[in-house]
C-alpha cells in the first residue's frame, strides 16, 4: 500500500530494470559474425528454429536488394526459411523474433548521450494475395493488408540504431457497434498505439539514465492520454509532439497564441529538390510565420524553428 499522492502511479509503476552493458555501434558493427551476436538469446521454443532465424537474418544482410526468395543460394535453404515463416507455433510470433534485435539495439542506445525515438505508422498492402487470410482493410478502398507501427532508434546525426518496438495488426472490418469514438477507452483504439510505444521508450529509459531518449510523434500522436504518461514518465525520456490541438497551457494560454507570442529561437533553410514538388509553383523561400497555401512545397525554404 502507498499514500495517495501526485507520484503514486508512478510509485506503483517502478520495476527494478534489468542489467544493461553499453555496446557502442562501431563495436557492434565490427563483429565477425554480427547476425549471430544480434540475434543472440533469441528463444522460439526450439533451438534450431533460432539457429533458421539467424540464417534468414543473415541471408537478408549480405543480399538486402535481393527479393526474399532471391536472398538465399539455393532451393533448400529457402524451403526452410519458408517452413519458419509458416509454422504454426505459437512460441513464433514478431515479439519473439525482435526480443533479441530489442536487446542489442538498448545496448548500442545505452552508449549514446541523447537517442531520437522517431515513431510512424504505414500500411503493408498486400491486396494481391488473394488466398491470404487474416488481413483487413487499408482505409479508403485502398486494398487489404495490414498496419504496422514502429519505434526506431537514432543517433543525433541520423544513424540508425536499430528498432525498439513494433506493432502490427490487421483492421477489423468496419462494424457499427453503436458506440461512438468518443465513449471508447483509450485501449479500444487504434491511437493506442502511440500510448505503447511511450511506454516502451519509458521502460528502456530506466534501463539507460545516463541516456537522454526523445519519443517523437507526428500530429495523430498529439492525444490527452501520451502527454499524462509523460508527466509520470522518468526524467530522462522527453516527447516531441506535431501539435494538432490548439491546447490549454498551464499559464492558461492557448497554445497558437502562446507560441506565436514567443521569439524566433532558429531560423534553417530547407533545400527541397524540384523532382519532390509533384509541379508544385516555383518559389523560393518562405518563413514559417507564412500560412501554407495547400499542399505546395517550395524549392527553397525558410523555416523558423521555435
Amino acid at each position: 500500500m502507498f499514500p495517495l499522492g501526485r507520484r503514486a502511479r508512478q510509485t506503483l509503476q517502478t520495476e527494478v530494470p534489468p542489467p544493461l552493458s553499453p555496446q557502442p555501434l562501431e563495436k557492434s558493427l565490427a563483429q565477425e559474425d554480427g547476425c549471430a551476436s544480434e540475434m543472440a538469446g533469441l528463444d522460439l521454443g526450439d533451438e534450431r528454429r533460432a539457429r533458421r532465424a539467424t540464417q534468414i537474418l543473415q541471408a537478408r544482410w549480405q543480399q538486402p536488394q535481393a527479393s526474399f526468395h532471391g536472398s538465399f543460394s539455393s532451393w533448400t535453404p529457402a524451403k526452410a526459411a519458408y517452413g519458419l515463416i509458416e509454422h504454426p507455433s505459437p512460441d513464433i510470433s514478431l515479439g519473439r523474433l525482435l526480443s533479441a534485435h530489442q536487446q542489442a539495439t538498448q545496448a548500442r542506445m545505452a552508449a549514446e548521450p541523447v537517442v531520437l525515438l522517431a515513431q510512424d505508422t504505414t500500411g503493408l498492402n498486400y491486396s494481391g494475395l488473394k488466398q491470404t487470410r487474416g488481413l483487413g482493410p487499408l482505409g479508403e478502398e485502398k486494398g487489404r493488408g495490414l498496419w504496422l507501427h514502429s519505434l526506431l532508434a537514432f543517433r543525433t546525426d541520423g544513424v540508425p540504431l536499430g528498432l525498439l518496438d513494433a506493432q502490427c495488426w490487421a483492421r477489423p472490418p468496419q462494424a457499427n457497434s453503436g458506440r461512438g469514438r468518443n465513449a471508447k477507452s483509450i485501449d479500444e483504439k487504434e491511437s493506442f498505439r502511440w500510448i505503447q510505444a511511450f511506454q516502451q521508450g519509458a521502460a528502456a529509459a530506466r534501463r539507460m539514465p545516463q541516456t537522454q531518449l526523445v519519443v517523437m510523434a507526428d500530429r495523430e500522436g498529439d492525444l490527452y492520454e501520451l502527454h499524462d504518461a509523460a508527466q509520470t514518465g522518468p526524467a530522462n525520456l522527453h516527447v516531441l509532439v506535431r501539435a494538432q490541438h490548439d491546447r490549454k497551457l498551464d499559464c492558461h494560454q492557448k497554445l497558437w497564441a502562446f507560441l506565436e507570442s514567443q521569439p524566433v529561437g532558429q531560423t534553417r533553410r530547407i533545400d527541397i529538390d524540384k523532382k519532390l514538388l509533384s509541379g508544385a509553383p516555383a518559389c523560393t523561400e518562405r518563413c514559417a510565420g507564412e500560412p501554407r497555401q495547400g499542399r505546395n512545397l517550395c524549392s527553397r525554404q525558410s523555416l523558423n524553428l521555435i
